[in-house]
């Protein structure tokens, strides 16, 4: 039983240092799209948050997407655009 408590201690140590690895990366990105001097770096960076973040919409409710008869059907990965 130790091992199992070992491995899920392991797991979830693991799991909050790729967490904080992200946030520093996400921060990180964040604030050269800020504070960069150059408008080609600040774009880089901004591109960078897109890939970082997409996905990441959940506080968005899902719009429906109307077919041509009429009848609305929920989105797809497809559907969402911008």
């Amino acid at each position: 039983m130790s091992t199992l408590t070992a491995l899920l201690h392991e797991g979830a140590r693991t799991a909050g240092i790729a967490g904080l690895l992200y946030a520093c990366t996400v921060t990180a990105a964040a604030l050269t799209a800020l504070l960069a001097r150059t408008s080609v770096r600040r774009g880089d960076a901004r591109a960078v948050l897109k890939i970082l973040l997409r996905g990441r919409d959940t506080a968005r409710p899902a719009r429906r997407v109307e077919r041509a008869s009429g009848a609305a059907r929920s989105p797809t990965r497809l559907d969402r655009r911008g």
